[in-house]
């Protein structure tokens, strides 16, 4: 297909189309053979008067456009070219989660490693405020490098606020099937499904357990999708606790290597990047509204005149129905036709490489002048930085690695890394001291490049907490629910720690911070029976 030009972007590829918006795969291009692949994402001219599709379109660009983390897909620009509203997002080169559960079911430390990732995107955008509120198995893209991203946030909603009603049916809290207000568990619910599904290989089924789980997963799925919010974990960093504790007690964790390794097995035609199309260098403007990819020569305004445009295939797109808004999966990864209200296809599709030279084509009309053909010499991109093998060891195993603010996984791993300056390294395991190392690029002398961190983590100072409450009261620290008071006794690293109490006979709540000291033990006592307070 030629390339079309929209604003300062290259439309390469038509990959989706929603019953609002339609998905491109795109390139920007700039001086010095710089490019940059990214999803162009344009609301439908049709809709684009209609100010309810308009402001879902703006507030979903506003609330993801706040997230910058590495397991939420970004959202680089919201801008308008000749009226047409559209996004710039990251372009993911896998498949949706909803693809590689079709294809049976991930080993438990695989499939817990996945909800890990799932849940550390979902913990940063509940502390940010944002609630997704449609998470659902096509709304997770893998990488085919294995970075789990979370993608849509179409109906999200500031935390304890409402928003647009909507979801996956499957995937919906029953607060939220309801059309009651749903908060951050709404998302805890969703999360849940996932393990099931990824554990199990299909679509959920509520209330069949999954008897070959491990039962620690078995736990966290039942407490996840508990019909009753308040029987739910109360927030995502306790989920995350539970997932990375299972993850921590096997003695070989999996690793973002060993997902990719997993991804490739399981999709080996899985396409490889791709020379790109050659760009028509004109102000030709996509047709948003033509729900199929014409076969043969197609006229389409360009600057005030007509030129005809080749599609090369045809492919039968469906219709937008009502004015229901479809959750739309942005398509920015390799996947699987998935539809809500208002039909969606996603469609596979390549990455591009480097420009090849352009072929011989058909001259364009006279009325449009000829491209100019460059006669400077070109110009040479930059050397690509080096690739080193890094491997990284920690005793105990099961340490979170971080390179500045972007993490790797988890210990024992390996992993290629660019070599284009000093690599900050971060490793933090619950309970032991952390560690920072920093890696100079001599580090990896020598043929092959390598280097190894093997690291003896130190286990931090412990305290003791003694707690109680009047009458009684279900217990909660740092996000990670406890048995029920009374607590004796309890060894905690030394430091500030939060705790949560919830008394249900009475419905009175009490959070404050505790300090432990080392070797030092910690005494509260609680009264809920009215005004709650802390009994020195």
């Amino acid at each position: 297909m030629e390339t079309i030009l929209f604003g300062k972007y290259q439309l390469c590829e038509r990959l989706a189309e929603g019953g609002m918006a339609v998905v491109w795969r795109a390139k920007l291009v700039g001086p010095g053979g710089f490019e940059k692949e990214l999803c162009i994402k344009q609301v439908r001219k049709e809709l684009a008067a209609r100010a309810e599709f308009l402001d879902l379109f703006v507030a979903e660009a506003k609330v993801t456009v706040s997230l910058s983390h590495a397991n939420i897909v970004p959202v680089y620009e919201l801008g308008m070219v000749d009226g047409t509203y559209f996004l710039a997002l990251e372009l993911i080169d896998g498949p949706p989660l909803s693809k590689l559960i079709k294809l049976g079911a991930l080993p438990a430390p695989l499939a817990a490693y996945v909800v890990e990732q799932v849940l550390r995107g979902l913990e940063y955008a509940h502390r940010r405020g944002v609630v997704h509120r449609d998470l659902s198995a096509a709304n997770v893209l893998i990488s085919q490098g294995g970075e789990v991203k979370i993608v849509d946030f179409g109906i999200a909603a500031p935390k304890g606020g409402s928003g647009p009603r909507g979801g996956s049916r499957g995937y919906m809290a029953p607060e939220q099937e309801k059309g009651a207000r749903a908060d951050a568990r709404a998302d805890l619910y969703a999360v849940g499904v996932l393990l099931w599904e990824l554990l199990a290989g299909r679509r959920h089924e509520p209330g069949v357990a999954l008897d070959g789980a491990p039962e620690s997963l078995r736990g966290v799925i039942a407490r996840a999708t508990a019909a009753d919010p308040n029987d739910r974990f109360p927030d995502a960093a306790a989920m995350l606790s539970q997932i990375s504790r299972f993850l921590r007690d096997l003695s070989m964790g999996p690793t973002q290597s060993e997902l990719s390794s997993h991804v490739r097995r399981r999709l080996p035609d899985l396409p490889r990047p791709r020379p790109p199309d050659q760009t028509r260098r004109s102000g030709a403007q996509p047709a948003l509204g033509d729900p199929t990819r014409q076969t043969g020569p197609r006229t389409v305004p360009v600057e005030g005149r007509a030129r005809q445009v080749t599609f090369a295939t045809r492919i039968e797109l469906p219709k937008a129905s009502g004015l229901s808004r479809a959750p739309l999966w942005f398509a920015c990864a390799i996947g699987l036709v998935l539809a809500s209200s208002g039909g969606l296809l996603w469609r596979r599709h390549h990455l591009s490489a480097r420009a090849q030279p352009p072929e011989s084509r058909e001259a364009a009309p006279t009325s449009v002048p000829p491209p100019i053909s460059a006669k400077a010499p070109p110009t040479e991109a930059p050397a690509a930085p080096a690739i080193g093998h890094l491997s990284i060891r920690t005793t105990p195993s099961g340490a979170e690695v971080r390179l500045g603010d972007r993490p790797l996984g988890t210990t024992p791993l390996q992993l290629d890394i660019p070599l284009s300056g000093p690599l900050a390294l971060h490793l933090r395991r619950r309970g032991f001291q952390p560690l920072d190392r920093t890696l100079p690029p001599s580090a990896f002398a020598g043929t092959p490049r390598a280097a190894t961190v093997d690291e003896q983590l130190i286990p931090v100072a412990r305290g003791t907490l003694t707690l109680n409450a009047l009458p009684w009261a279900h217990v909660t620290i740092d996000g990670e629910k406890r048995a029920d008071t009374p607590i004796l006794r309890l060894a905690l690293a030394a430091g500030p720690h939060q705790i949560h109490l919830r008394c249900p006979p009475t419905g009175r709540e009490l959070t404050f911070t505790v300090t432990v000291a080392p070797a030092t033990e910690v005494k509260r006592l609680v009264d809920l029976r009215s005004e709650p307070k802390l009994i020195e």
